[in-house]
């Protein structure tokens, strides 16, 4: 590649040559060099041209005011201007006045400075179009042909990366918005609710949790805390707790607890194993509910069905044929003793018995009685009538 400046000097010695000291020859040689040398420099600019005006960023050179000198063609489409009107004007022309102060503090530092050390910052520029758009500048202070300082800008859109970290900061903050939500109603829960690791170490206890088992969050976080299982009921946890996979995250069973004060209570627990989507399991989440009241109920019911069953087969022990006496009533038993019906009955339900007499009973006891042995409404009358 042609050396601007070197073609420049070259043209300067054959001027300052004596051409009468030339041959037309040796005139025409130098004149031949100079048009070949001529014609690289213009391919040079050529190819300059295509690096600095197609680039895909935008270049700009400004004066230590500001005001733009030269400018690409990249800097003039991202600003949606041409290239003239953007000459001898400032460039803050082309920034969003609130982010002035950025670049004020920013131009500053670079014109103060003047280290050549390459200086950036981002703010947002203003299209033609009014649309506004983030840049990352980044500039150096270099000197001019005379000596004068000059900023050499870059303009970097940076719009697309912008948007997409202002969505994901939305998308953040919702996500944190949820989780507070999520995190409020499971406190506010009366399940017992924690999550762990692997290794068993829990990451999260809800207010519930901690309430019911006396612990404080933080003496039992990152920890492997596990409350008085008896050990017949640990067994089949880890039974049950290895059974999870991927494919069936899901575990549900009850077990006992002992309480601190050495009360024993019962718990139904869902665990469920969370993977990531290689299948990789990262945690547990379990919800637990205290059942012990159900636990009792069924207990009660279960006492009260045995009981019933117990009645029903002391009942079925009087049903088909009694072998009865037919003239004193006694009952005869598995073993051939004649029993008492009222002993018979009671020996085999339970029933006790109380004895008086009936009003047919009556009558005739009081007939009996006066066939036997005379009133004595009667003897007084017999009396009297001798």
């Amino acid at each position: 590649m042609a050396d601007p400046d070197g073609l420049r000097h070259q043209a300067e010695e054959v001027t300052q040559e004596d051409l009468e000291d030339l041959s037309p020859e040796e005139i025409r040689q130098r004149l031949q060099e100079l048009r070949v040398r001529q014609a690289e420099l213009e391919a040079t600019r050529a190819r300059y041209f295509d690096l600095y005006n197609l680039a895909p960023v935008g270049y700009c050179t400004l004066d230590p005011q500001g005001l733009i000198l030269e400018t690409n063609l990249t800097a003039a489409d991202l600003l949606g201007e041409s290239r003239a009107r953007m000459i001898d004007e400032p460039i803050t022309r082309f920034i969003l006045p609130d982010d002035q102060d950025i670049y004020y503090h920013y131009c500053q530092n670079l014109f103060d400075t003047q280290t050549g050390e390459l200086l950036a910052c981002e703010l947002r520029m203003l299209r033609r179009d009014g649309r506004a758009l983030w840049v990352r500048m980044e500039s150096t202070v270099v000197q001019d042909l005379h000596g004068q300082p000059q900023c050499r800008l870059v303009l970097i859109d940076i719009d697309a990366r912008k948007q997409a970290e202002a969505q994901k900061e939305i998308a953040l903050q919702a996500l944190q918005r949820s989780e507070a939500r999520y995190l409020a109603i499971i406190e506010e829960q009366t399940e017992l609710v924690c999550r762990y690791l692997p290794d068993g170490r829990l990451s999260f206890v809800n207010e519930a949790y901690v309430r019911y088992f006396g612990q404080k969050r933080q003496d039992i976080l990152n920890r492997n805390y596990l409350p008085n299982i008896p050990e017949a009921d640990i067994a089949r946890i880890q039974e049950q707790l290895h059974a999870i996979t991927h494919q069936a995250p899901l575990a549900e069973f009850e077990h006992r607890v002992i309480m601190p004060d050495g009360t024993v209570r019962w718990q139904t627990w869902t665990h469920r194993g969370i993977y990531s989507p290689q299948g990789e399991l990262l945690e547990f989440q379990a919800v637990g509910v205290d059942i012990t009241q159900r636990k009792w109920a069924e207990e009660a019911l279960r006492e009260r069905a045995e009981a019933l069953r117990q009645a029903l087969d002391q009942i079925r022990t009087l049903q088909g044929i009694l072998p009865i006496c037919a003239w004193c009533k006694k009952i005869r038993d598995d073993s051939g003793y004649w029993n008492k019906v009222e002993v018979y009955i009671r020996e085999h339900t339970g029933a006790e018995f109380t004895h008086g007499i009936c009003p047919d009973c009556m009558m005739r006891l009081q007939e009996e009685f006066r066939q036997e042995e005379p009133w004595p409404e009667e003897v007084d009358g017999g009396e009297n009538d001798s």
